[in-house]
């Protein structure tokens, strides 16, 4: 089993050993008609017995208890319903002495007992066990069946033993079923992350090409760099490297203002750390930032989002070489704090 796959988490759902499932409810009510096929064929060759009928419906409650559906053992009350059925049954055999159909009845409830351990009630179906074998110990003893203990309680025996191989066993490979369809589901679930995370970075190429593809494709074609084709080359890097850094969508109403900014010879410098995929920046938050950063005319801007939980959003630090002010806005754009000084020669408050 593969060691990223939770073996805790897997065995835990594997406790009922498949005995859960809507086939094997299915295949032990099917065994259950053919004991009502047997008693059928039996009561035709002697005097039918009025306590098969009664004790067949009990049964077949003690079926569809072990049968539950769920991969856990059963809860206390279901398991004592099939031990209750069991016994009920063996001691119907045992004071009536049906003369048709009784081993059925004997080996099915044995059956039940031995199932209940396959479920995983390892403890209550052995106390059944013992209970059930003492009937019958009594029943053989005094006369009540022809047939020795050893016949009497051979095939009820072998199904308990069988039954505990099936639990050991049954569960061990649906474990490991378990422990591959998980794996197999998360190997699934990473590719399709890795398939989103390339798709993305496609994407992300494409829109950094489209920024820098004109620059670069005026600088192939020769000429001497002016002065507007050195800023459109500036802000080309710029915006590469706001998009690189900042966790917001670009695009937006403050990307087109620091833009702006850039063109009219401002410094603007966005800082942000990616954890996440990006998010659409809130208008208000974007509408308070445009109002702070669009009247600067001169000097330098820095813009820097905060990470999360600091109760401040984003900070904007306009340094204009004169005075210095710093303005911290949460993310719904209202203004949390406010300074400003005289301009020291070194930026602050970023």
């Amino acid at each position: 089993m593969s060691r990223s796959v939770d073996a805790a988490t897997v065995a835990a759902g594997s406790a009922g050993a498949g005995m859960g499932i809507t086939s094997t409810r299915w295949v032990l009510c099917a065994v259950w008609g053919l004991g009502i096929l047997t008693a059928v064929i039996d009561a035709r060759l002697g005097r039918p017995s009025v306590a098969s009928p009664l004790a067949f419906a009990t049964l077949l409650g003690g079926v569809w208890a072990i049968s539950t559906p769920g991969t856990d053992v059963l809860g206390r009350g279901r398991a004592l319903l099939v031990i209750a059925g069991a016994l009920a049954t063996v001691t119907v055999v045992a004071t009536t002495g049906p003369a048709q159909g009784r081993t059925w009845l004997v080996d099915l409830s044995g059956y039940l007992l031995a199932l209940l351990v396959a479920r995983g009630n390892g403890r209550t179906g052995a106390a059944g066990f013992v209970a059930f074998s003492a009937i019958l110990m009594v029943w053989v003893a005094q006369g009540g069946s022809q047939a020795p203990l050893g016949e009497v309680l051979g095939a009820p025996v072998l199904a308990l033993a069988g039954g505990v191989v099936w639990h050991l066993v049954l569960r061990r490979a649906v474990t490991r079923e378990r422990a591959h369809r998980s794996e197999a589901a998360r190997a699934a679930s990473d590719a399709r992350i890795a398939r989103r995370a390339v798709d993305a970075d496609r994407l992300e190429i494409a829109a950094i090409n489209d920024v820098v593809a004109p620059v670069l494709r005026r600088i192939l074609d020769g000429g001497v760099p002016d002065a507007a084709s050195r800023l459109d080359a500036a802000v080309a890097e710029a915006t590469v490297r706001d998009r690189i850094r900042s966790p917001w969508e670009p695009g937006g109403a403050l990307d087109l203002c620091v833009e702006d900014r850039r063109r009219a010879g401002i410094v603007v410098v966005q800082i942000g750390e990616r954890t996440g995929p990006r998010a659409a920046m809130p208008s208000a938050l974007a509408d308070r930032l445009v109002a702070i950063v669009a009247p600067v005319r001169t000097g330098r801007v820095t813009v820097r989002t905060l990470p999360p939980g600091r109760g401040v959003a984003m900070t904007v630090v306009v340094d204009d070489g004169a005075t210095v002010s710093r303005t911290a806005v949460s993310i719904d754009g209202t203004v949390v704090d406010e300074s400003r000084h005289g301009y020291s020669g070194q930026m602050s408050g970023t």
